[in-house]
Formats: structure tokens, C-alpha cells, sequence
């Protein structure tokens, strides 16, 4: 879709700039499939990008654009077009894709700091036969050798809160990590949050959740 932004002096433009070397219309941006073109409005102090002349010419987000002696802040102008471009875009295919990556990341690393470790498990297991077999053979160990395998049984029941946190601490982990991947996580246009929906609800979604929203992730229509 094709976009016009004026830029002058008059209020009614889209960027009023108040200076004297600003004619009342002095500029339009043409924006056309992702280009950007700025056309001078036969001003009376000209255009110039790069301090060069332009009648009409590309603008891109790094050059320096001048209407007349007045410097425009480019970084503005990109703000705005960008925000329209994706008012108009519907197609978000290839950001989904980004999404569902993140989210598989989100929910190893969610699965990670929710799950205990299993090692201290097997080591209370191991320990708890060793016991045994000791007891077993009370004729040929020493009691205090019982003693010590008793109180390391007991220590490895603790061992996968030591190794965790407390729930406290796991639960301000958890948040932590949901507030890094929000973002990532959100619908690109409305900023509708699918962090907590499944995975099985991600790999199946084909639009925004948000019934107003308009975006697309998955195109039928593509091959």
C-alpha cells in the first residue's frame, strides 16, 4: 500500500516544522513497498540530502535530511513510518516462526528452574541399599559407619531444595524469565501476550488470538 507524509511549515501537515527557511508545503515522503522517496514540493530553499540537492530521491533511516537550512530528525520520520507500515502489514508468517522459536526457548528454560535435579534421587537410592546391605552385615561393620550412611540418606533429602531455592527464590526465577520473553511473545500489532498458551496451541495458531486483530501467522493461501 502507498503512503504520503507532508512535511512544512503550514500546521496541516503531518511534521510542522516552525522555521523560516521551511516552506508552507515543502516536501512529501512517498513510501512504496518498504522504500521510502522523498519529493521536494518546489520550495523556495530546496531540499537536501547529504547536503546535496534533491528534487526527488530515496531516504533512508541514516542520511541527513535538511528542508532548507533546517536539519529534520530523520529517526522521527522513521518512527512514524514504520508504525504505518505496520498498521497496513496483515502477513506475519515469518515472525511467527521467530515467536515459536522463542517460546520453545521460554519453556525448556521454565521447565528447567521448575524441575528439580535428579541425581540427588539416585544418590538417596544408591545410599538407601548401601544401608541395608549394611545393616545385613552388622557382624562386620562398625556402627558408626551405619551412623554416617544414615545421616548422608537424610542429607540428600534435602539436596534438591539446596540445589533449587526456595520456593520463594524459584518463583522470582520464574517471573524473571517471563518478563524477558513477554515481549517476544506478544502479538507484533496488539501486543496481545500468548506467553501462558501451550505448545500445542502455538504450533496450531494460525492468527492473532485477538478477534479485533487482523494478523495472520500461518497463510493458507502459501504453498
Amino acid at each position: 500500500m502507498s503512503r504520503q507524509i507532508t512535511l512544512g511549515s503550514r500546521a496541516d501537515n503531518d511534521f510542522s516544522y516552525q522555521n523560516p527557511s521551511v516552506s508552507g508545503y515543502h516536501a512529501v515522503l512517498k513510501i512504496e513497498n518498504n522504500v521510502v522517496i522523498i519529493e521536494d514540493l518546489n520550495s523556495t530553499n530546496g531540499t537536501y540530502i547529504n547536503d546535496k540537492p534533491v528534487k526527488e530521491a530515496i531516504l533512508k533511516a541514516h542520511d541527513k535530511l535538511e528542508l532548507g537550512v533546517f536539519e529534520v530528525p530523520v529517526d522521527e520520520l522513521f518512527k512514524t513510518i514504520n508504525s504505518l507500515e505496520l498498521q497496513d502489514k496483515k502477513d506475519f508468517c515469518q515472525e511467527y516462526n521467530d515467536m515459536l522459536a522463542n517460546f520453545k526457548n521460554y519453556r525448556k528454560k521454565k521447565i528447567a528452574i521448575s524441575t528439580p535435579p535428579k541425581w540427588p534421587i539416585i544418590l538417596r537410592v544408591t545410599l538407601t541399599i548401601l544401608l541395608i546391605t549394611a545393616w545385613l552385615m552388622t557382624d562386620t561393620i562398625p556402627r558408626q559407619y551405619l551412623f554416617i550412611l544414615t545421616l548422608l540418606i537424610g542429607l540428600t533429602a534435602v539436596l534438591p531444595s539446596l540445589f533449587m531455592g526456595s520456593a520463594t527464590l524459584r518463583n522470582e526465577r520464574l517471573d524473571d524469565l517471563k518478563n524477558e520473553y513477554e515481549s517476544m511473545l506478544s502479538c507484533p500489532k496488539c501486543k496481545t501476550s500468548m506467553i501462558n498458551n501451550s505448545l500445542s496451541n502455538w504450533e496450531t495458531r494460525e492468527r492473532c488470538p485477538n478477534e479485533k486483530c487482523d494478523v495472520i501467522f500461518k497463510n493458507k493461501n502459501k504453498a
